[in-house]
């Protein structure tokens, strides 16, 4: 992340407290890309390795014989398939609210979001599957610490919706803003640049995609973020409204800047739901 970046978001999230990057993932870092080292770090928590086990003997996989071993589900999953599904149960339990009536349809939205980025990558043969999961998974992580620092936060995001610009309406009414806190998040918990950037500025899409001012993985981070949030209805889910204005605003940027019309990113948006429907439906993403 830019320096000027990480001084901006800075500025917002005093008074935050930002849950501490999981001692795991820095074991995890030491050993990369030793297979067999990872499996051995996982294997020192239990919950972990039962979320490992749990994913790759979900029907997502359709292996015929169960899987036991840690080490053969390491291969089998992909260490960055391992990385997203051991991310995902930390930030869950790091920002986990289960008492906040907003938190069910907070995580469920950041699930199908990530599950909708990554199906889009694929499509586009991109090949940014695991980073454009990461960026959906953790594009609002900063929702929760809001609710936590401000009671009103609810009321405020929906009126946010109600907008084309949700952070610069947050900024204004609270003095802070959801990417700026989730960025932090990302940069703390040493997520690569590109998702912690796309992350910071996935409310301020169509000024940089427009530009070009950031790295171009960003940048694609950034467009299928946009298009996946819309494809997850997050206005609705989240924002209570019927109408999606900041996608609206952004689209006609996130088309040229990905050489797709507006009739090709309808079918995006199609394609993407369609395999966040089926996942939910058919319970392919195991849930943690």
């Amino acid at each position: 992340m830019a320096e000027l970046q990480l001084n901006e978001a800075s500025n917002l999230v005093k008074g935050i407290q930002l849950p501490p990057r999981p001692q795991l993932l820095n074991d995890i870092a030491e050993v990369y890309p030793d297979i067999a080292k990872v499996a051995g770090v996982i294997a020192t928590d239990q919950g972990v390795s039962a979320g490992v086990l749990r994913a790759v003997n979900s029907p997502l996989y359709g292996l015929t014989h169960k899987v036991k071993s840690l080490r053969r589900a390491v291969v089998i999953l992909g260490l960055s398939s391992v990385l997203n599904i051991v991310n995902a149960m930390f930030l869950r339990a790091a920002l986990g609210n289960s008492s906040h009536p907003l938190f069910p349809s907070y995580w469920q939205s950041c699930t199908d979001t990530g599950i909708a980025c990554a199906s889009l990558s694929r499509h586009l043969r991109l090949n940014l599957d695991e980073q454009a999961y990461l960026t959906g998974l953790f594009h609002n992580c900063g929702i929760p610490l809001m609710l936590r620092k401000f009671p009103n936060y609810p009321d405020v995001m929906v009126q946010s919706y109600a907008t084309s610009q949700p952070a610069a309406f947050e900024e204004e009414q609270l003095k802070n803003q959801h990417p700026a806190v989730g960025a932090w998040i990302a940069h703390y918990w040493k997520l690569p640049d590109p998702v912690c950037e796309a992350i910071q500025r996935h409310h301020d899409a169509g000024l940089y995609l427009s530009e070009g001012d950031l790295a171009r993985e960003s940048l694609l981070l950034l467009a299928l973020l946009k298009i996946g949030e819309h494809a997850a209805r997050l206005f609705q889910r989240l924002g209570q409204n019927d109408t999606d204005y900041e996608w609206l605003q952004v689209q006609p940027m996130v088309g040229e800047f990905l050489g797709q019309s507006i009739s090709n990113l309808d079918d995006l948006v199609n394609i993407a739901r369609t395999e966040v429907e089926d996942q939910n439906l058919r319970g392919l993403w195991p849930q943690f």
